[in-house]
């Protein structure tokens, strides 16, 4: 028996557009017609209408003359555990919005013609309504049908980078979810926390002494594929330091991340260094030419180089100011191993994309020009989709990765919408932990956990509850087992979350190659088959 005979969803680095991730497993499908007389031809039948809505040459006119609260309704049209399509035709209008309830977003009428929406409605029954003041809207057509799909609601609001198929760094849309090469090999859906690049022109340099140095833009090709790389080198001979900024006094132990693409030219070590944070010239420096790393203060941790193909690596370490007064000022870029270096008027080395961020880690490139940019979180959620999951047994299974082994709580939960029910895998804050559970009304079921040697490589976790039936299994091999414990009855778990059971906190922040679940426990030798 194949793997797939058992899964009901299946979520991989696949199709996307903006605000929606598509799943590959189920494809998606409508049911039965749930509206009765959707077309009016039978008059008002079926239907609820406030005191001005009325039916003219079977269609519904939703007509508000003073702005109060008129309507058109008809019950128990929907589950509130399932998605539905609702559409319908706009025959004519005054410009007004149509409102809804349940939590079905608004639809403008300023443009006729149909309507689709996608919903996972609070209520049972349908309710038409003008949204405020005066509406004069005629439509026609009502239908609603269950709609089966996985896909994933994708929400972020603002745009972010990625590193594409060719491995160049692409901007991204708002709220398109990102499909990251980072790597080479297969892709991965990428989430990342809300940060905010602190250099203002990050590729540009604007601001920035640059000492003994000269910049020459447009000189080499960079990580995004575009001549826009700089050589900076010294314009005379002598001593050379490069460019440094102060960012002023900062936040007593608060972890910043500076990062930036270097290449070597004639010159193959990069240098980052701070004055006053704490005092004292140490900092860590990068070789360009042998991937080696080095630091020579204990404020600067985590220094790393990821190469980005060509010759290119981004070079990225923490710094931590000790006191509340100090002043971070940071030298983005040096040569030689050494505070200053011996520079013959040409010598020099290609910089790209400089960051400055507020947190343990480096995230995605966030371009800057003129200001700081905020790249917002992304939210990875999906609703009404209780027709997927078997709640009495399954398999919740993910082949992910971590950003850091930053000892923080990040979640991937199957649930109910609340955090009353729920199965969850998450890592958890011991280092480099995975853990896995099931909470019900009986409390928490099935707790397993396994320390993997690094969280920020990739690992195959799938959990399996059913009663007095609990395992976690990581990378081909059964690591713990509960044989006590409740699931949940039938028809509980309608929701998939990349964040606590309820949709909000302990966001999960990681790299997720693929997701699945399956409506049957799954025996063993599957398990292994699966995560191995």
């Amino acid at each position: 028996m194949s793997l797939l005979d058992d899964v009901s969803i299946v979520v991989t680095p696949n199709g996307y557009k903006a605000g929606e991730l598509y799943a590959v497993i189920p494809v998606p499908t409508e049911g039965s017609e749930l509206v009765d007389n959707g077309d009016f031809a039978n008059g008002e039948t079926d239907w609820t209408f406030s005191s001005q809505c009325e039916v003219v040459n079977d269609q519904a006119r939703i007509l508000s003359t003073d702005g109060s609260f008129q309507y058109i309704s008809q019950n128990n049209v929907f589950d509130t555990s399932k998605n539905y399509k609702l559409e319908f035709d706009v025959i004519s209008s005054n410009g007004a919005t149509l409102g809804f309830a349940g939590g079905i977003s608004d639809v403008q009428t300023t443009t006729l013609g149909r309507k689709t929406i996608y919903t996972s409605p609070s209520t049972t029954y349908l309710q038409i309504k003008r949204s405020s003041g005066v509406t004069d809207v005629v439509i026609d057509n009502i239908s609603v049908k269950e709609y089966t799909s996985a896909d994933m609601d994708v929400t972020r609001a603002t745009a972010a980078t990625r590193v594409d198929e060719n491995g160049l760094i692409e901007d991204v849309l708002d709220n398109v979810p990102r499909i990251d090469y980072t790597g080479g090999g297969c892709p991965h859906i990428l989430a990342e926390p809300q940060r905010t690049n602190l250099v203002t022109d990050s590729e540009s340099y604007t601001g920035y002494f640059n000492n003994s140095g000269t910049l020459i833009y447009n000189n080499t090709t960079s990580p995004d594929g575009l001549e826009n790389g700089a050589k900076n080198y010294a314009s005379t001979t002598g001593s050379f330091k490069g460019l440094s900024k102060s960012y002023g006094s900062t936040l007593n132990n608060t972890a910043y991340t500076l990062s930036i693409f270097a290449k070597a030219g004639e010159f193959d070590d990069l240098y980052f260094y701070n004055i006053g944070a704490p005092s004292g010239n140490g900092g860590v420096w990068f070789n360009l030419s042998t991937g080696n790393v080095g630091t020579t203060s204990a404020s600067w941790s985590s220094a790393k180089m990821e190469s980005f193909g060509n010759g290119w690596y981004r070079c990225s370490a923490v710094i931590t100011p000790s006191g509340t007064s100090d002043n971070l000022y940071i030298l983005l870029a040096d040569a030689n191993n050494s505070v200053t270096a011996t520079a013959n008027g040409t010598d020099g080395y290609y910089i790209y994309g400089a960051s400055l961020e507020e947190g343990s880690y480096a995230t995605s490139y966030i371009p800057t020009s003129g200001s700081t940019v905020t790249r917002n979180q992304d939210i990875f959620t999906r609703d009404g989709i209780g027709s997927l999951i078997n709640s009495t047994e399954g398999v919740l299974f993910v082949e992910m990765a971590a950003l850091s082994n930053d000892l923080s709580y990040r979640y991937i939960t199957l649930s109910d919408g609340t955090n009353s029910n729920y199965v969850i895998i998450r890592y958890y804050n011991n280092s480099n932990r995975i853990s896995a559970y099931l909470v019900n009304s009986a409390g928490t079921q099935g707790s397993t956990a396994f320390t993997v040697s690094d969280i920020t490589s990739f690992s195959k976790i799938a959990f399996k509850w059913k009663a007095s039936d609990f395992a976690l299994w990581v990378d081909g091999e059964e690591r713990s087992v509960q044989s006590s414990g409740t699931t949940f009855s039938s028809g509980v778990l309608n929701s998939l979350y990349f964040s606590e059971a309820d949709g909000s906190g302990n966001t999960f922040y990681g790299k997720v190659k693929q997701l699945q679940v399956y409506d049957t426990s799954l025996s063993d030798t599957q398990l292994a088959a699966l995560t191995s």
